[in-house]
């Protein structure tokens, strides 16, 4: 439905580059038939990538200037943002199988080990390994502030996602814009979680939000049209009694 979308407003492989910001997990990017990064890649043709663990982009402004300013005169820009989390075959989330090891890895490892982290010292949000672990001490340092608002729920590893969606798209805000595009130019931000489930083809994402932007139109928002909801807090999940009174919910089904 987005990319219906997309060709209607004018993007095509020719005038278009395509910007992927999610997690380098292998995981992410093993099946060019399913796994979202590589079907867009298909489907634009070129690819820069701006994520780094765990999804943040950690190109940076430096890497967005770079990014943008390779542009097709007049052209466009795509940018799809996830984080993924892992669902293992008997349902366990948070994990899941990788080929050739025989037990469960996490997924994703840098998130889940990052709450770890600043669940049993809140200090190991403050950088304390200089250049050396830079990406992990600052996927600590913006989940220390979230702690207690994951800590307690029936199933962290499930809302863990969710947060690390927020963190991606406040984070990518603060980076993107729009100096690079011309009168016709246009940005197109997709938003997701994508997850890495046992067994082949079947891996998933779950869309969150659709926007084109311009520099004369402003910002267009298709999320619902294209997805159904207006804004993924629609789904239930902004808060920890939300979050609760879903799974209860489905328990008592």
């Amino acid at each position: 439905m987005a990319y219906k979308k997309l060709v209607e407003l004018g993007f095509t492989n020719k005038n278009t580059l395509f910007g992927d910001c999610t997690c380098p997990d292998e995981i992410n990017h093993n099946d060019p038939g399913e796994d979202i990064s590589s079907l867009f890649r298909y489907r634009w043709g070129q690819i820069f990538t701006l994520g780094g663990i765990g999804g943040l982009p950690f190109a940076g402004k430096t890497g967005w200037a770079a990014f943008s300013s390779h542009t097709p005169q007049n052209g466009n820009i795509v940018v799809v943002f996830a984080p993924h989390v892992g669902i293992d075959c008997d349902g366990n989330v948070g994990k899941v199988h990788r080929q050739g090891i025989d037990h469960t890895t996490t997924a994703c490892g840098a998130a889940v080990g990052a709450l770890n982290a600043v669940k049993a010292d809140i200090t190991e949000g403050d950088f304390k390994n200089g250049n050396t672990d830079h990406q992990m001490d600052c996927i600590k340092h913006l989940l220390a502030e979230q702690v207690e608002s994951i800590r307690g729920h029936e199933n962290e590893m499930a809302f863990l996602p969710y947060k690390m969606y927020d963190i991606i798209e406040q984070y990518l805000e603060e980076m993107v814009d729009l100096n690079w595009a011309s009168n016709s130019g246009k940005l197109a931000l997709i938003g997701g979680i994508m997850i890495n489930c046992d067994g082949n083809r079947t891996d998933m994402f779950l869309p969150l939000k659709f926007e084109v932007r311009s520099k004369n139109g402003g910002t267009v928002d298709l999320t619902k049209e294209c997805l159904g909801f207006e804004s993924y807090q629609d789904l239930g999940f902004t808060s920890a009694e939300k979050f609760n009174s879903e799974q209860r919910g489905k328990e008592s089904d």
